[in-house]
């Protein structure tokens, strides 16, 4: 038995309309949580609506609520006045339920409801409401059964949409029963995510409709386009359909816009965790490239890259992968976006966008650029560049989805690569700020070994009025017990951007700025499990409301590494060895600085042994005591 830490995600299905100042539930949705002893760490709720409105208003009140089971609702609710910039426009609003989960969570399973209400200064309807409800827990990992949430990558066009169902599906996805191989898989709720830019050319309004295989077509509300802006958008859809076989996906719009979105199926499922022996690894990687894009010929592209460290047992199989990338432009981009994973030939992406009201992005499948994985260390790499000499591309970032199969480890599933959300600052009641500190948030794990894979945050920001954020940061503080007090800056880049209100995010790593592993003897890096603020900047006044999550992937799989001084004085205490390990980019790099006890013995964890690990003493030591040579592990 051990306690471990998990992130599962659950969706409620899309809101098609609301009235305006009336509180309208979501479709009630099943939480699953089967493990037991139960510390919930983190509970987010988190949504995306669009004012539907074709006169535009500001926006006096925005209020969020949950409910589980017969609990009452705990209710977010933001009166800060939200000026429009006299565009049509996409809003968000998120808030913390960690304690109300706490209270309030018992048994297996419960039911959830989540309600909006939104007053407009104006006559508005609100359409397009979508909410992700995101759950971080300790548990016990002795349980049988135990749930997850995978993220399986589609095909997106890159560039406008068809204006009538494409003849060849937009992409086909896998039979659930087979690609998720885990023992007695048992899907608990699936939900497609379709996100992006709106990349309208006119003022006609536009609806996406998307269909599986020839069931009914599914056809949103209609995007109100009276001012011919380009927001950021967000739908959900929930389909039924069979886990036994594959579907066909068909995406498109009554409109030649909506180029390049971002799609993907999340899946949360129970297993079996006893009796599984195949497990589908699905990771999440945040990254930034140096702005801007590259340019102004492929031959001068930006570079960007992530290393996945692999430790889990067997043969390490590649699935569905994709690179979903965001900037911030100001105008179309002539010539588009030019974008590729791996060393290959680049991708197109049209850029149409002209009044620009949010972020943009695109997404690329990547399992084939990649080619494989295999176990240690792999390096991918994502490449950028565009011809526009004016518009260039600014505040670049991008997250990996990075799906493998592996055997089980002998310590349980619990202790392989996985990816956990950590809330650092939701919206809750803020104002509009360009400078924000967070209270002092601690990152606790329970399990003692554990190798951090990747560190990284999502900063998510919704622009007030016609705030136009000439640069983003974001920061971590030092303690004073650490060399500061001062601020680590963890994302920092420059913005150029349309001055409309939208929702914008950055995706950036911070790997660099925490320790990786409990002793790792890097004395520049910050403990995560201290509990400390984060400050999120925009330049030139750009008053916003944040969201700020942090995304941790690691494994808990570890290996003994021990030995023994001779030739020692005294008792053979109080001597120091150090472990070296290979396979970094810089050579060599300690890894651990040892004492040794009584009769010169010592011993360690790494979490890698596909690292060359060799171990040496250092000096001073008497004359005559024996420093061995390296001892080299692992070969």
């Amino acid at each position: 038995m051990a306690l471990r830490l998990k992130t599962v995600e659950y969706w409620f299905g899309e809101l098609e309309t609301l009235a305006d100042l009336t509180d309208t539930n979501f479709t009630q949705i099943t939480v699953y949580i089967p493990e037991s002893s139960i510390t919930f760490r983190s509970v987010s709720l988190a949504i995306i609506v669009q004012d539907g409105a074709a006169t535009v208003a500001s926006i006096n009140r925005r209020q969020i609520s949950l409910q589980l089971g017969a609990a009452g609702y705990s209710a977010v609710n933001n009166t800060n006045v939200v000026t429009n910039s006299g565009e049509n426009k996409w809003v968000d609003h998120s808030g913390d339920f960690t304690s109300y989960f706490s209270t309030n969570w018992s048994g297996t399973s419960m039911t959830c409801d989540a309600r909006l209400l939104l007053d407009s200064a104006g006559t508005s309807v609100w359409k397009c409401a979508t909410a992700k409800l995101t759950i971080t827990y300790e548990y016990n990992d002795a349980a049988t059964t135990h749930v997850k949430t995978v993220r399986l990558p589609l095909n997106a066009p890159l560039t406008a949409m068809t204006t009538s169902q494409p003849g060849i599906a937009t992409d086909n996805f896998p039979a659930l029963d087979t690609w998720l191989p885990e023992a007695s898989a048992n899907v608990r709720q699936t939900t497609i995510v379709i996100q992006g830019n709106e990349e309208s050319a006119a003022t006609t309004d536009m609806t996406l409709s998307m269909r599986l295989d020839a069931a009914t077509t599914r056809t949103t509300q209609t995007h109100e386009k009276g001012s011919n802006a380009s927001n950021w958008y967000r739908h959900v859809w929930q389909p039924s359909f069979t886990t036994n076989s594959a579907h066909d996906f068909y995406l498109w719009a009554n409109a030649t816009d909506f180029d390049h979105p971002q799609v993907w199926m999340v899946i949360t499922y129970e297993y079996n965790n006893t009796t599984t022996t195949t497990v589908l690894n699905s990771l999440i990687f945040p990254m930034e490239f140096d702005s801007p894009m590259g340019g102004p010929t492929s031959a001068d592209y930006q570079r960007a890259t992530r290393d996945v460290w692999i430790q889990e047992p067997d043969t390490i199989a590649i699935q569905e992968c994709a690179l979903f990338m965001h900037w911030d432009q100001a105008a179309a981009i002539s010539g588009g976006v030019n974008l590729r994973v791996g060393t290959g030939s680049f991708n197109n992406y049209t850029s149409v966008a002209a009044t620009v009201a949010g972020g943009c992005g695109a997404m690329l499948r990547c399992e084939a650029e990649i080619g494989s994985l295999s176990r240690g260390r792999n390096a991918i790499q994502a490449d950028v560049y565009r011809t526009d000499s004016t518009n260039l591309g600014w505040n670049m970032s991008a997250w990996w989805i990075i799906n493998y199969t592996s055997g089980k480890h002998s310590d349980g599933t619990g202790a392989h690569n996985h990816s956990v959300c950590w809330n650092l600052f939701a919206q809750e009641t803020q104002a509009a700020n360009n400078n924000i500190t967070t209270s002092a948030v601690a990152i606790t794990f329970p399990e003692t070994e554990r190798f951090i894979a990747s560190i990284g945050v999502n900063y998510q920001y919704l622009t007030n009025t016609t705030g136009n954020a000439a640069g983003v940061v974001v920061q971590v503080e030092r303690l004073v017990a650490e060399g500061g007090n001062k601020w680590e800056t963890i994302y920092s880049d420059i913005s150029h951007t349309d001055p409309e209100q939208g929702i914008r995010q950055i995706w950036g790593t911070a790997r660099k700025a925490f320790k990786r592993w409990p002793n790792d003897p890097d004395s520049d890096r910050l403990s995560i499990q201290t509990s400390r603020r984060y400050k999120l900047y925009l330049a030139q006044g750009a008053n916003s409301w944040g969201n700020l999550d942090m995304w941790i992937t690691y494994h808990s799989i570890y290996y003994l590494v021990e030995g023994s001084l001779s030739g020692w004085n005294g008792d053979g205490s109080g001597y120091t060895v150090r472990v070296w390990r290979s396979g970094v980019s810089s050579g060599w790099e300690i890894v651990e600085e040892i004492t040794t006890a009584v009769g010169g013995s010592w011993s360690c964890f790494w979490y890698d042994d596909t690292d060359r690990i060799i171990v040496t003493g250092s000096q001073p030591y008497p004359a005559h005591a024996v420093v061995f040579p390296a001892y080299d592990f692992f070969e």
